[in-house]
């Protein structure tokens, strides 16, 4: 949201009692006293800080093995197994190190392989279709 359209209301913070601008009507503290409560806590409750950070990770795991099930149709098993029989690396370019897309076909939904953003990217700009990459790669071997 732009600075222009926030709007502050002078609050006093019941921590340390000063004015400061709020940019919430519910906040009970300026922004210095909640970083300081909180860097507290987590200071004296490291365990119960990690035990979130790590419910969050795990959400996370979840949420991705969610739409890559529902996305595709494949779990996430199947998915390190491709990325295993691949050896990490693009189908098409070889690149490895890289996080790689899955490629489907998008008329059967078939997942194809597993591919680097760059190639599935210049796959999807050409709506898959061979016969434009076939007369690119003879463009680009001067035999156009």
């Amino acid at each position: 949201m732009p600075a222009a359209l926030k709007q502050s209301i002078v609050q006093h913070c019941r921590t340390c009692d000063q004015t400061a601008d709020f940019t919430r009507q519910d906040a009970r503290e300026c922004r210095e006293c909640a970083k300081t409560r909180v860097r507290a806590w987590r200071e004296a409750n490291p365990e119960k800080y990690r035990a979130g950070y790590q419910r969050d990770n795990n959400k996370k795991e979840q949420r991705r093995a969610a739409l890559i099930e529902s996305r595709y149709g494949i779990t996430v098993a199947q998915y390190e197994q491709m990325l295993e029989d691949q050896a990490g690396c693009c189908k098409v370019c070889s690149t490895g190190g890289v996080t790689l897309d899955i490629d489907h076909d998008h008329a059967t939904g078939e997942v194809r392989g597993l591919l680097c953003r760059r190639c599935n990217l210049t796959l999807g700009l050409y709506n898959d279709n061979a016969d434009h990459l076939e007369a690119l790669a003879s463009y680009l071997r001067g035999t156009l």
